[in-house]
This record gives structure tokens, C-alpha cells and sequence, in this order.
């Protein structure tokens, strides 16, 4: 093992990571973090068992033994681990060592694709240490090669179902020799997907078969967290839970990913369709939705617009067993009357290629299955009338799992406080909590807090959106380099961008818009890019939104970054339901605490950690609103977070970058 390789220089930070070939720029972030530029033998870093770099720092060092020993012990570590620690290299190393050791898998979940590039070019890097198999694998439907991918993800999931049912989908072949190609090196998903495309079978099928054979698999929390996929998922690979070592990435998203597995909402529009595409089909089934209909209507009666109540569980199930008690003959159960819709959704599928019955048969299950973890409301947003319902408790989906796996490691960069997501999680005598702190020069960021503005919702006003054009205005015109802006909604962003359009600055305006693609996003770090070697741009985006979180400014592509307001979630029946859930569960001060303050904090140091992303990377986080600065609201930032009070940026900004 103590030959020469391949060697990929990490263009943000100057380090290099063993690669059996050369990867694409853009598929490596921190997991490279800690191994110097020179190509290397792996002999050399046989003092760090599977480590796959060179050299390794403390904080990574400490991280590595600190998982390493929770492992062993059969424990769950949570690490809030700054960005800079290499959490993806420290987790799979020390994970595989343990697998090794035990025979057991292990499960990489992440709910980024760009996550899985890291874990993927990371685990080859291993491979060149001890011999170990690895598969990547997202979504059926994003690996599907037919057109009807691009269908509606419950139509597809039908479509696919009776494709499957009826063996007459044309990649339901053989997927042996497509196994042997995926189970021989560890490739990306899009490379697995072509190989087997190629092959003539099922890209999902073959990931999954192959799966079964490797030591790693990279995949979405889904897997694991959803009763319905990972029991099927892990019959296939012939493993239960109490096999799995479990690494969680981006773990600060697993509350409300979970959440949203056991949360769905139906309109009045969609339960109209649904009645429209039964009439070819049954006209008992199509009477029937057609007075469920008229119940929801009449209890969303008299809503005004952009709001929201609370509504009972036990109403709307008694308004279906009224419309069912209506009909000719023997009344049927409810359970009985969704299994009739859901047969019927299907002759809907097989004729239309989409079926709103199918949505709606789904509905009415979720609704009667939900419990007093579940919250049950209606709303009129946008021309839309609506009820849903959503899980309140995501211990609900994590507790038992994390409970039955032999061990875990869960973690991100912005995981505070760890005590929150032990609790929200179900976490409990398994525990381990780690707190690390930025590998980075400390000198390289300042924070300070520009006092003068606030978002709080009383103070809101044209002359408060145009104090924060000024300020912003004077901060762009004195930071050399781009400068993103990051606001709690795209309300405040629409205000203050007006108002700043009028000033004459040197910098180019890039502003966020809602529902940005990924190849939206690439244009924003291409033109972010452009600009920095000119006069720099002003990007004005939303905290919570696509290019505050997830998005990666390499090479100090941001030079300041500020946080305009505190994004606290306004009134809301989910809100306040989440709130009175937590207190009950937790206490009156958590349960404010996790449904209100503690996800604003979150939002705010994502979008503050866009800033700086390598050791050689220097920025100014300025925090925007006079909250920051009291007791109240700076005790809940982590200690480096909590910046000087300063009412003139100017001599600020000139002296952080003299």
C-alpha cells in the first residue's frame, strides 16, 4: 500500500486527497480538510488507521478518537464540528474501523447530492488503505432513465409500481453483470446510473442488489428514518437495524426531514379532480369524494385570506363516516373505503399516467393515522384552500432507530445546541455530546454586531428598510471583494432592495428569487466569481433559502457576510402547536426555546457560515439588528458567535482589512 497514486489538489484549500483517478473541481469541500499538497505513500499514515490523508489536525484528531471510542462503546455521538474539521473524512474512517472490526454496515445519510460526491471521492481514498465496497444511491425516480421520470413523484411511484408488477418495464433485466461493474470500484450515482443504463437494467435495482455486498452505502435519510422504505430497503440487503452503524451529515436537517415524511396536505382543488377522474371509473367512488368536497368546504368556510385555525382530527373523520353513511346498502369503513380508492387510483394511474385519487387516498390514511404527536390545521394561502397535517415529534420516526442501531454518529456544523437535537431526536442513555471548535485562524473573522436596525415586527417601517439600505450601501461601498446580504423573508429583502437600487455603488446587485434550481444557483457563484475580480457584487438572498444554506463560496468568493434581522418564524398554528407540544414534552423555557429561538439561531449561522469555508479564507460577519446585543438573544449564539457592538462600520471594515 506504500506506492504512489493518483492525487487531486483541492483548488478552496491547498490540500490533496488520494484518488484512484481525478475528480471533478467541484467534489470535494471539507472532508479534504487537514492533508497537505504533496503527494504521499499511504504507508505514512498507518498511525492513523484508515485516516485516508497525510496529516491530521488536532481538532480532527480529537473528533476522530472521540468517535472512534463512542463506537466502540456502542454509543451515538452528536458533533457540532465547524466547518474545516473534515467531519466527513473523521465519521467514515472511524465508522469503516468499526465495521471492520464487527461485520457490521455502515449507512452514509445525507440529503445533499453534493454530500454524497464528498463521502464518495473520501471512501477512495479508504479503499486505497484496506479493501471496501461502497454504493451511492439517491431516489428511484432520479435514477430512473425513462421519460416518465419526470412525472409527479406519487404518479411516478405508481407508474413504476405497476411497470414493476406487470414486468413491463424494459430494464427489468438481469442485473448481474451491472452488480459485478458497481460492486468492482466506488463510483458516483450519476456513473452508476450510466453503467447500468447501459446494461439494459434498472439503475435503482442493480444499486440496491450491489448494496448488499458493500461495506458502505450512501444514501438519504429516507433509508433509514421512513418505515415504509428502509423495511423493505434492508430485507433486501438481508441486514436489520442493530447491523448498522449509522453516520447522520448535515444532522442539523434530520429534525424536520423526519417530520416531513408524516406531513401532507389535500386542497379543494385536488379533492375536485380526484372526483372528476373517477366518474369514468366508479360512480359510488365519485359521489363519495364529491361530498367529502362539500364537508371540507364547509369547514373552511368564512377563512380570510393568508390564514390559518387550528382544526379537530375526530371533525373530519366524522364528516367522511357522514358522506359514507349516506349510500345505498351496507356503509363501508373508512379503512375499507381508502383501500377502494386507492384500487381505483390505479386504473386512474394506468389510463392517465397521474392520478389525484392516489393523492388523496394517501391523505385521508395520513389523517387517520396521525396521533397527539400530530398537528391538524386548515389554511387559505394564495388562492388555496387546504387542511393538513404534520408530525410534531420527530422522535416519533428517529427514536427507536437510533435506539436499535449498534452505534452512530450524528453531525453538521451548525448541530447547537447539541442538548436540543439529543432531546428532539430521542436520544437518550446512548448520548454522546461534542462540541469542537473552527480549526481556522481565530483572526480571520470578526463579528460584529451593527447596531440601529431591527426587524422586530413592531418596528418594521419604510424608515427601518431604509436605514438597512444604508447601512448595507455603506458596508458594499467599503468592503472590497462581494458581499452577501441575508434577510429573514423575501418581504424585507423586496423592501430593502428598492430602496438600495437607488444608491449609485460600483458593485453589481444579485438578489435571490424563490424556488432557485441548482443551475440557477451555479449562474449566482459563476457571476459572484466574475464580479470578485472586478469591483465585487451585493448578494441579497434569505436566511433559510437556497443560497444561504448548502451552497459553497470557495476561495473567499464572499469577502463580508451580514445577517440582516433575527428570522424568528412568525405566528403560526404549526408554530405555536410545536411550541405547546415541546413544553409539554420538555418544559415551558425548551419549548419556546426549540419551536422559536433556537431554529432562528440555526438559520442565522448557516447563512453567517457562508463567510468562511478554509483557513486561508478572511471575512466580516456583520450581525444587522440591535437583538444581537441583548442578553436575551446573544446567550443563545455559541461563544465565538457573539460580536462587538459598532454603530460606524466604516472604521470597522478599514481596519479588518488593512
Amino acid at each position: 500500500m506504500g506506492g504512489e497514486g493518483e492525487y487531486w489538489e483541492c483548488p478552496r484549500c491547498s490540500y490533496t486527497i488520494g484518488s484512484a483517478e481525478a475528480v471533478r473541481k467541484d467534489s470535494i469541500n471539507e472532508s479534504a480538510a487537514g492533508v497537505r499538497s504533496r503527494p504521499f505513500s499511504f504507508g505514512e499514515s498507518a498511525n492513523n488507521g484508515l485516516f485516508p490523508f497525510e496529516n491530521i489536525r488536532e481538532g480532527q484528531r480529537q473528533f476522530l478518537d472521540d468517535s472512534r471510542e463512542a463506537l466502540r462503546g456502542r454509543k451515538i455521538i452528536l458533533a457540532h464540528a465547524p466547518t474545516g474539521i473534515g467531519k466527513t473524512a473523521v465519521a467514515l474512517t472511524a465508522a469503516i474501523e468499526r465495521a471492520k472490526e464487527t461485520g457490521k454496515k455502515v449507512f452514509f445519510l445525507t440529503s445533499k447530492q453534493s454530500q454524497h460526491r464528498i463521502a464518495v471521492e473520501t471512501l477512495k481514498g479508504i479503499k486505497r488503505l484496506t479493501p471496501i465496497g461502497a454504493v451511492d444511491i439517491i431516489s428511484k425516480q432520479q435514477m430512473c432513465p425513462l421519460p416518465e421520470a419526470s412525472m409527479y413523484y406519487r404518479a411516478f411511484n405508481e407508474f413504476c409500481a405497476q411497470r414493476t408488477k406487470n414486468r413491463t418495464c424494459e430494464y427489468l433485466t438481469d442485473s448481474t453483470e451491472a452488480v459485478g461493474r458497481i460492486n468492482s470500484e466506488i463510483m458516483h450515482v450519476q456513473e452508476l446510473t450510466d453503467i447500468a443504463t447501459a446494461l439494459g437494467t434498472c439503475p435503482h435495482k442493480a444499486a440496491l442488489d450491489a448494496a448488499a455486498a458493500a461495506d458502505v452505502v450512501i444514501c438519504d435519510y429516507n433509508y433509514i428514518f421512513s418505515d415504509e422504505i428502509s423495511s423493505s430497503i434492508l430485507t433486501r440487503m438481508n441486514v436489520s437495524l442493530d447491523d448498522l452503524i449509522v453516520i447522520v451529515d448535515e444532522a442539523h436537517n434530520l429534525p424536520d426531514s423526519t417530520r416531513d415524511i408524516l406531513t401532507d396536505s389535500i386542497t379543494l382543488n385536488s379533492l375536485t379532480r380526484a372526483e372528476k377522474e373517477l366518474r369514468p371509473v366508479s360512480a359510488y367512488l365519485s359521489s363519495v369524494l364529491g361530498g367529502i368536497a362539500q364537508e371540507v368546504q364547509l369547514m373552511l368556510e368564512g377563512m380570510k385570506e393568508n390564514s390559518e385555525r387550528p382544526v379537530s382530527r375526530q371533525d373530519f373523520l366524522n364528516a367522511v363516516e357522514r358522506v359514507l353513511a349516506q349510500g345505498l346498502g351496507e356503509k363501508p369503513s373508512y379503512s375499507s373505503f381508502v383501500e377502494e380508492l386507492t384500487r381505483a387510483g390505479d386504473i386512474v394511474m394506468k389510463k392517465n399516467n397521474s392520478s389525484s385519487v392516489i393523492d388523496t387516498a394517501m391523505f385521508l390514511l395520513g389523517w387517520k393515522s396521525g396521533g397527539k404527536e400530530t398537528a391538524f390545521f386548515a389554511s387559505n394561502r394564495e388562492g388555496f384552500r387546504y387542511l393538513t397535517y404534520t408530525l410534531l415529534d420527530p422522535a416519533v420516526l428517529t427514536e427507536d432507530v437510533f435506539a436499535a442501531v449498534d452505534s452512530a454518529i450524528i453531525m453538521s456544523g451548525t448541530l447547537y445546541p447539541l442538548e436540543m437535537y439529543r432531546d428532539l431526536l430521542g436520544i437518550r442513555e446512548k448520548a454522546v455530546l461534542k462540541e469542537y471548535s473552527s480549526p481556522f485562524p481565530p483572526e480571520n473573522r470578526k463579528v460584529v454586531v451593527a447596531a440601529g436596525v431591527t426587524t422586530a415586527y413592531k418596528q418594521r417601517s419604510v424608515r427601518m428598510y431604509q436605514a438597512y439600505a444604508n447601512r448595507i450601501a455603506d458596508m458594499a461601498r467599503k468592503v472590497p471583494g462581494n458581499v452577501a446580504v441575508f434577510f429573514p423573508s423575501y418581504y424585507i429583502l423586496e423592501q430593502v432592495s428598492e430602496r438600495l437600487s437607488l444608491f449609485s455603488l460600483e458593485k453589481s446587485f444579485i438578489v435571490e428569487r424563490q424556488g432557485m434550481n441548482k443551475a440557477e444557483r451555479d449562474r449566482v457563484l459563476g457571476e459572484l466569481e466574475r464580479s470578485k475580480s472586478r469591483k465585487g457584487a451585493v448578494l441579497l438572498g434569505v436566511m433559510g433559502g437556497s443560497l444561504s444554506e448548502g451552497v459553497d463560496y470557495m476561495n473567499n468568493l464572499l469577502s463580508a457576510v451580514a445577517v440582516a434581522g433575527l428570522p424568528l418564524s412568525p405566528p403560526s398554528v404549526e408554530t405555536e402547536a410545536l411550541k405547546d407540544y415541546y413544553s409539554r414534552k420538555f418544559g415551558q423555557d425548551k419549548g419556546y426555546k426549540y419551536a422559536y429561538l433556537f431554529p432562528a439561531i440555526n438559520r442565522v449561522l448557516q447563512a453567517a457560515g457562508r463567510a468562511i469555508r478554509s483557513e486561508s479564507d478572511r471575512g466580516l460577519i456583520f450581525l444587522m439588528d440591535d437583538r444581537y446585543a441583548e442578553p436575551r438573544y446573544s446567550s443563545l449564539l455559541p461563544e465565538n458567535f457573539r460580536g462587538e457592538k459598532v454603530t460606524i462600520l466604516g472604521r470597522t471594515i478599514e481596519d479588518f482589512f488593512a
